[in-house]
């Protein structure tokens, strides 16, 4: 009899907590998300790849509700990394000699201008998926020096030029195999000299003067 009580609960227990793994893929069939749902809900641990396959983030779930969750950072001397999906961040800086650094994201009052205000480095943001979406320098908590952006297969997309914020330098868009779709110069925000679009062979097809 005893033995038939502790069956029935096994059974009932089996039947109450289903468990059921959850799996989604890149389009290169690569793992992008891993995790478990507990009756329907989010449970345990859950992990975000990158397309090279690198873990970039995990979170706790319990219950289906998020519990806590971190994300890796790749940091260089005096270079700041922030996630880009998340704006409100703890904050490393002064960092020296430190080639990997885990970064909680905890809760904060500041965003990401309040983050920038004064700052002088280098800003680097991700897309959700982990990999490189911007490289942009500052000085002062304005946009000094080169800028760049790239797509969510981290393709450059666009180079800008900066002095104090205002734009001031080349200015380059690119297309397919990194081929310059336009490029042009700008002096304190206005732009100067030839404006050049070209089309996919490489070839000028319109240009403009501005003086």
């Amino acid at each position: 009899m005893k033995i038939y009580y502790i069956a029935l609960i096994f059974t009932f227990l089996l039947n109450f907590l289903k468990t059921e793994s959850y799996y989604e893929y890149w389009p290169n069939d690569s793992i992008k998300i891993e995790g478990e749902y507990l009756n329907g809900y989010k449970s345990g641990k859950w992990e975000y790849y990158n397309l090279n396959g690198k873990v970039w983030k995990y979170e706790i779930f319990k219950n289906g509700k998020l519990i806590d969750q971190m994300t890796w950072h790749i940091f260089k001397p005096k270079k700041l990394k922030i996630d880009s999906s998340n704006s409100e961040s703890s904050i490393i800086s002064n960092i020296e000699n430190k080639d990997i650094v885990n970064l909680q994201l905890k809760d904060s009052t500041k965003n990401k201008n309040s983050f920038l205000e004064g700052y002088t480095g280098t800003w680097i943001e991700y897309h959700d998926n982990g990999v490189l979406n911007s490289v942009i320098q500052y000085m002062n908590g304005l946009k000094h020096g080169k800028a760049n952006y790239y797509d969510e297969n981290e393709r450059l997309t666009r180079t800008e030029r900066y002095l104090s914020g205002k734009k001031h330098g080349k200015w380059i868009w690119h297309g397919e195999n990194n081929r310059v779709k336009e490029a042009g110069y700008y002096n304190m925000n206005k732009k100067h000299g030839k404006w050049i679009i070209y089309d996919k062979a490489g070839n000028q097809i319109s240009v403009k003067d501005f003086n």
